[in-house]
């Protein structure tokens, strides 16, 4: 007896299977996972031109802003907030990054790792030795990847602006190069080769990037981040910094009349009487690391930020006197004074330290590894 075997069409069924295997695909990328051309293992089996600390090139990847995660420029559309980058140009196996020029207000998508460089070699002088710059790098570069992954600088939607006042210092490429003038090709090889040699470090605290801050001179001790800013934060607590008194413009010096003093006061609703300033005018309290805390003037107070942005001084960390009828701020360093000592980096640097060495001093209980680690737990 023999079994009839029916045969029918097997076009449904194919025809099925390839719905389910794009709806499917749809499902995971409206999810925002990442694209499988992202390398996220750090060990030498990730083979896709990895650099310094497992960093891979990434096919045209950059942060969404405000998304927190991964997307492909040439299956993705742009975000609504960012109205279609200008290109820089980068090659499609390149990670980027969108930023906003305040000075030609637009938006750009350029190199990662180019936009690190140029923020380098805005931050730091050139000239100073090869550690600092790498470790100016990292901290960049940190400073960087957490901007993108807190949703962006919130200017143009972009993941950072190029406003020092905003995010970091930038000036692009050719700037740089008419600033550095004959030793262009120097100074430029000199800063692309600190950030080459660090390619994808970043610096993370208990597996989170660290708000790499950085300023350019102490005055001798860091601070905590929270005698400046409000939120303390464990990694940003003060050290020494010896060795800045040798470099230019440690001390700066900037004095007020009797009546430009009142004038600055009055601003502030600070309540002054006939008597001389002297009588006055006193720092109150200090802060471990030598910085004003409080400045007490007349009936009321001033920290040591508010002296500083009222009086346009370089640092918080600063003497009062009077001389000759005027109030006289004897100041010490430059910058708000939490995170790395830009200066404090390149006197360590100078005495031996590499870069890992001083970033482990002036950033608390961090580690230095590799971006794609990031984007593993992002």
């Amino acid at each position: 007896m023999s079994i009839e075997v029916k045969t029918r069409p097997l076009w449904p069924a194919a025809l099925i299977l390839a719905i389910l295997l794009l709806l499917a695909i749809w499902i995971r990328a409206s999810q925002g996972e990442p694209d499988d051309a992202v390398c996220v293992d750090l060990s030498d089996e990730c083979d896709e031109e990895a650099g310094a600390g497992g960093m891979t090139m990434m096919r045209a990847a950059a942060f969404v802003p405000g998304g927190g995660g991964l997307f492909v420029p040439e299956s993705s559309p742009a975000p609504t907030d960012v109205a279609n980058p200008v290109s820089d140009g980068t090659p499609d196996n390149r990670l980027t990054i969108i930023v906003y020029d305040h000075r030609a207000d637009k938006v750009i998508q350029m190199d990662f790792e180019e936009y690190v460089y140029r923020v380098t070699a805005s931050e730091m002088p050139a000239g100073r030795e090869v550690e600092a710059l790498k470790a100016q790098a990292v901290a960049a570069r940190t400073y960087a990847v957490r901007r993108m992954q807190g949703g962006g600088c919130g200017r143009g939607g972009a993941d950072v602006c190029t406003d020092s006042g905003h995010c970091q210092a930038y000036h692009d490429a050719e700037t740089l190069r008419a600033n550095w003038g004959d030793k262009a090709d120097e100074k430029e090889a000199r800063v692309r080769g600190a950030v080459e040699a660090t390619r994808g470090l970043i610096i993370e605290y208990q597996g989170q990037p660290i708000n790499a801050l950085f300023h350019a001179s102490s005055g001798g001790h860091t601070e905590n981040v929270e005698n400046v800013y409000s939120e303390a934060l464990p990694y940003l607590r003060g050290v020494d910094s010896p060795g800045e008194d040798d470099y230019a413009g440690y001390r700066s010096e900037r004095g007020f009349t009797d009546g430009e003093f009142r004038t600055i006061a009055d601003r502030l609703n600070l309540k002054l009487s006939d008597k001389p300033l002297s009588e006055q005018v006193r720092v109150e309290t200090l802060t471990d690391a030598g910085q004003v805390a409080v400045l007490r003037v007349g009936e009321g107070a001033l920290t040591g930020r508010q002296v500083r942005k009222a009086f346009g001084l370089r640092s918080q960390c600063f003497d009062v006197s009077f001389e000759d009828g005027k109030v006289v701020f004897s100041v010490r360093g430059f910058g708000h004074g939490v995170g790395m000592s830009q200066n404090g980096a390149d006197a360590m640097a100078r005495a031996g330290s590499d870069f890992c060495a001083i970033i482990a001093h002036y950033y608390t209980g961090v580690e230095i590894v590799g971006m794609a680690r990031v984007w593993a737990a992002a």
